[in-house]
């Protein structure tokens, strides 16, 4: 018998990184604590803000172009921006881990990679639904778009994307199914 998951630590009691100290903490819903010189800026949703001291800086970062982009893709459209020395903590409300990245090219184009995987991952049947049906079938690509953003954007996008998924077989032993009976 499979034993049982058992739960990551989620634990760094001193990390740094140019111009920051970090420690992580927390085992269900991790809490990043930050101490920041002011040197660079750090950037981070509204919600996920947990504390920061009173006289830290932070602010709305200016985001000039990709608006359209960023709104289909299901990203932020306000991100915030500390601004100076100070310490700031963040949290998100569900579980999971967190983890710091240094701040170079290597790691962010490594990380938008590993976004892209696990997004093209999560919306593989529906594109494999649109190949057999037809790519350029109008009518499918907008079932198929719905589909996605309602799993996204909806509170309970993973019953979403349950229901989805029992739709979708529904609909295909329908079609196979009168070509069993002949």
């Amino acid at each position: 018998m499979p034993s049982a998951p058992q739960i990551l630590p989620t634990q760094i009691t001193q990390g740094s990184a140019p111009g920051l100290n970090y420690r992580l903490e927390g085992e269900l819903v991790p809490v990043l604590h930050m101490a920041l010189d002011g040197r660079i800026p750090v950037y981070f949703e509204h919600h996920v803000l947990l504390w920061k001291y009173p006289q830290m800086q932070i602010g709305l970062h200016p985001l000039k172009k990709g608006l359209k982009r960023r709104a289909f893709g299901g990203m932020p459209l306000l991100l915030l921006e500390a601004q100076s020395a100070g310490e700031i903590a963040f949290s998100r409300d569900a579980p999971g881990h967190a983890r710091a990245l240094p701040a170079d090219a290597g790691t962010a184009w490594g990380h938008g990679l590993r976004l892209g995987l696990h997004c093209g991952r999560c919306c593989v049947g529906l594109m494999a639904i649109l190949l057999a049906i037809g790519v350029m079938d109008l009518r499918a690509m907008a079932v198929v778009t719905a589909a996605i953003s309602i799993e996204r954007l909806a509170p309970a996008g993973e019953r979403a994307a349950r229901a989805t998924g029992a739709i979708a077989v529904g609909v295909g032993l329908l079609l196979i199914a009168p070509r069993l009976l002949n």
